[in-house]
């Protein structure tokens, strides 16, 4: 110590010098790593220019392994955009190295001092040295010193189970290599999963889905281009493991079969599997491009798609309790009781609304039955099936030319051929709603007299809700228990629905008012349509001409300014 007092200079330049080493010491960074160089533990790492991206050892949540990942450097929650040595991580970052090899590849070393990864490029020129830049886009590219532009290995070509801006997925025909994402094994391992995709959906700044696919099959490009959402883009094969080859059957419909099915995670889903390539190849636009992006409570959850070949699947959450015909109709399930059936009726009215009302176009779901809303483990409503549904503009000018729906549930304007609004759907939710207090389907006999001379329920329905007795309409299980409050406010909505004339009709934003008792209702009119019906009961052909449906729209024209009760 006596010497570097005596030399000023000596003494200055040794405490820049430790300085400067306490600093490399403690964690400072950099973008780069050459061959004189190496990362090292838990504070090394490199950030990119702009301090975007940084890479380092990363350690996921409930694990004992580590692995070389890149995250995004400006956020609080280290989220891996890619991790290199997925199938192969290491224990002690403090003892392991990622250096440039001898080879001129990237290389980690772990502590027994054997290589467990490496960029594996081969033919890189041994007198030229190269080195590893973390760039602002999150890609690491290996180069050259002397030349960056000829890049030997890039993070952005070998994805793991993220896409980054600038990443190709799919066949690269210069290397002979398939480029694609691979989920985790589970959340606590980011070993390969059982999940991969060559096609993947990210919404951009302009709210554009961008779509990258192996095949760049045009037509499925712009249907996937519709599709404004993230979703999973699943293989075949990997559903067919994942639903064991597709033998645990949930149900089925005239557009295919819907398949229980289980992800990695433990997540059950619902498959769909779409019979027919034309008739499927219809029903996949009109899904995907419908809720492939849409959440909401009520709206059942579409998790992903397969588009391969001529197959095309839909991906959904599961709904463990079916659907509402199994537990309204089916003896054998539990008895729904009042307060589930009226949460039930309220919920499928805000999806509804939700759709035709919050939604950029309005869509128009075109197949609203007890079959299609589906109930979950609280018995929360989803409404599902959206095959027919249809996106339209907000002047509703568009005639619908093909007749969309179930019989029993269709609205006249199908028949009529006016233009085709939402107050569709609010017909057939007002049929449904029938069936929900009834306990029954509308044209079939409870049993007790309830359909003697008519044979249409929504008929008896509406004559005795002129009468002023509903508690006749409520399904005899019950025993009369339910609100009478609740009971008349549903009676009357359902046959408010139902009327002739759609201008006279609710929104459905209206029927969630009215049956959260936040607008009261007036008694509806006798619709002609059903009073029609009551003195022929023969006559089961709804509007098969514009004279009954003229003749109920003279007279619902001024039932429209009564539908809600003046508070004055």
């Amino acid at each position: 110590m006596a010497s570097l007092r005596g030399n000023p200079l000596l003494s200055s330049s040794s405490i820049l010098f430790l300085c400067l080493l306490s600093l490399l010491s403690s964690g400072t960074s950099t973008d780069t790593i050459t061959s004189n160089s190496s990362l090292s533990g838990t504070s090394q790492k490199l950030t990119s220019a702009q301090g975007k991206f940084a890479l380092g050892f990363y350690q996921p949540t409930n694990s004992s392994y580590w692995y070389i990942a890149i995250w995004y450097n400006t956020i609080s929650v280290r989220t891996p955009v890619f991790i290199a040595n997925r199938n192969a991580p290491v224990t002690d970052p403090a003892t392991s190295q990622l250096t440039i090899g001898t080879d001129g590849n990237m290389v980690l070393i772990n502590g027994s001092k054997t290589e467990v990864w490496s960029t594996n490029v081969t033919g890189i020129n041994p007198s030229n040295k190269t080195q590893a830049v973390l760039d602002d886009n999150g890609n690491l590219v290996l180069s050259y010193v002397s030349n960056t532009s000829n890049v030997l290995w890039q993070s952005i070509d070998n994805p793991t189970d993220t896409w980054l801006p600038g990443g190709k997925l799919g066949l690269n025909k210069t290397t002979g290599m398939s480029q694609r994402l691979i989920s985790w094994k589970s959340s606590a391992d980011p070993a390969e999963g059982a999940i991969y995709g060559t096609v993947v959906c990210l919404i951009s700044k302009m709210d554009i889905l961008q779509v990258m696919e192996r095949r760049r099959d045009q037509r499925e490009a712009r249907l996937l281009k519709e599709s404004r959402g993230t979703l999973i883009a699943f293989r075949y094969d990997d559903l067919q493991y994942v639903t064991k080859n597709f033998s645990v059957k949930l149900g089925g419909g005239a557009f295919g079969s819907v398949y229980k099915g289980l992800l990695p995670d433990s997540t059950a889903i619902a498959v769909k599997r779409l019979d027919g390539f034309h008739q499927g190849e219809k029903q996949f636009r009109a899904e995907v491009s419908t809720i492939g992006t849409i959440q909401h409570v009520n709206l059942v959850r579409l998790i992903g798609f397969c588009s391969e070949a001529s197959c095309r699947l839909l991906v959904y959450e599961y709904m463990p309790n079916s659907s509402l015909d199994t537990k309204l109709f089916n003896t054998r399930d539990a008895l729904l009781n009042w307060t589930t059936r009226y949460q039930i009726a309220l919920g499928t009215a805000r999806g509804l609304a939700y759709l035709h009302e919050k939604c950029r176009d309005c869509i128009i779901h075109c197949d609203i039955k007890p079959e299609n809303i589906l109930l979950d483990d609280n018995l929360v409503p989803k409404v599902a099936d959206f095959g027919l549904s249809k996106l339209l503009g907000r002047d509703f000018s568009r005639v619908l030319t093909t007749m969309r729906g179930t019989r029993g549930y269709l609205a006249p304007e199908w028949i009529t051929g006016v233009p085709i609004t939402p107050k569709a759907d609010v017909f057939s939710y007002g049929m449904m709603l029938f069936e929900i207090i009834s306990g029954h389907r509308n044209n079939s006999d409870q049993g007790d007299g309830k359909l003697s001379g008519s044979g249409f329920f929504p008929t008896f329905a509406a004559r005795k809700l002129i009468e002023g007795d509903v508690q006749t309409l409520l399904d005899q299980k019950l025993n009369g228990e339910a609100p009478i409050e609740e009971l008349e406010s549903a009676c009357k909505v359902a046959c408010w629905c139902i009327q002739d004339d759609e201008t006279t009709r609710p929104t459905m934003g209206q029927v969630v008012q009215i049956l959260e008792g936040i607008l009261e209702v007036n008694t509806p009119p006798m619709p002609m349509s059903l009073r029609v019906m009551g003195e022929s009961p023969d006559y089961i052909n709804f509007f098969s001409d514009m004279s009954s449906s003229a003749s109920s729209k003279t007279r619902s024209t001024s039932a429209a300014s009564s539908l809600v009760k003046n508070s004055s």
